[in-house]
């Protein structure tokens, strides 16, 4: 198991037993136990076994995916509560089904194809804020970055993806 991988487990086993509001036309593999009389049901994060592929990813874009992405967005379905990083919030981006781990591939593809020609400002956000920045790994350094949608980089808040998670 890899470090990135390791920290999100842990991340994620903190919230074990939360209450989630249950959807009949959403349904997660994370969901365990009766639905109560409120709508809600009980949620774990559950291991995507095997790990998913990411080549299509790699073809459509160009680019091949660190470690560090593949086992951030590839290692659970679950979904973690609003966190924080520094006095910032930190509301990660985890897959509830299948069908929504589908849709952060296409939205990742898009937005390596949105980001400039140039190797070095090639990025893949895995996190957003209360507000308009949102949290991304630098493809080419593997630094998180807080970066602002539409302007250059801002800030580099943390030399990686696993010393990041680790100080949420």
């Amino acid at each position: 198991m890899g470090e990135v991988k390791r920290i999100l487990a842990e991340l994620m086993e903190r919230d074990v037993g939360q209450r989630r509001e249950h959807d009949p036309e959403w349904p997660s593999p994370c969901e365990y136990g009766e639905i109560d009389s409120e709508g809600m049901t009980r949620w774990r994060p559950v291991e995507m076994i095997p790990p998913p592929d990411f080549r299509d990813v790699e073809e459509a874009t160009g680019v091949v995916l660190s470690q560090d992405i593949r086992e951030v967005f590839g290692s659970y379905h679950g979904w973690t509560e609003k966190s924080g990083f520094r006095g910032m919030s930190v509301s990660l981006y985890t897959s509830w089904n299948p069908e929504e781990f589908a849709n952060f591939k296409r939205k990742i593809i898009q937005h390596i194809r949105l980001c400039p020609s140039i190797p070095a400002l090639l990025s893949v956000y895995f996190a957003n804020t209360d507000s308009d920045p949102f949290y991304s790994v630098d493809l080419a350094t593997g630094e998180i970055l807080l970066e602002e949608p539409d302007w250059p980089r801002t800030t580099v808040i943390a030399p990686s993806l696993a010393a990041f998670l680790s100080e949420l």
